[in-house]
C-alpha cells in the first residue's frame, strides 16, 4: 500500500529507517550523492556545478547536493564537497555516509532517490 504524505510517495506500514523510505515518511538519500549513482565522488561536485550553470541539468533530490547542509543549493556546495574529500574539510552532515532522511528543517526536496549503479 502506498500512500502520498507532504507530496512525498512511501510505505505507509514502514517502520524501519534504511530501506529507501524513513518511518517519518521521507524519502531517504545519502547528501553528497548529487548524482545518485551510490558513491560520494568528483563527480558529484561536477554535477552540482553542472546544475547551476548549464540549465540544463536537473537534480531529483536537491537534499543530496546541498553538500553543507544550509538548506540552499549553490556554489558553496560543490567547493564544500571537495574540501571534504581531498583536503579534509568538515564532514558532510547526515544522512552520510549511510542512506536516510534528512532532519534539518529546509524547504529543499527529494523527489526521487533511485541508486542507478
Amino acid at each position: 500500500i502506498v500512500t502520498e504524505i507532504n507530496g512525498e510517495m512511501c510505505d505507509d506500514g514502514n517502520t524501519i529507517d534504511g530501506d529507501g523510505c524513513s518511518s517519518m515518511c521521507q524519502i531517504e538519500f545519502v547528501r553528497g550523492d548529487a548524482n545518485i549513482d551510490g558513491f560520494v565522488d568528483v563527480s558529484d561536485a561536477v554535477r552540482i556545478v553542472l546544475y547551476l550553470f548549464r540549465g540544463d541539468v536537473e537534480l531529483s533530490c536537491l537534499d543530496a547536493a546541498d553538500t553543507n547542509d544550509d538548506g540552499a543549493v549553490d556554489v558553496s556546495d560543490a567547493p564544500y564537497l571537495l574540501s571534504f574529500l581531498y583536503e579534509g574539510g568538515p564532514v558532510i552532515p547526515e544522512p552520510y555516509p549511510e542512506l536516510g532522511a534528512d532532519n534539518s528543517m529546509d524547504e529543499l526536496s527529494c523527489l526521487e532517490y533511485n541508486v542507478v549503479a
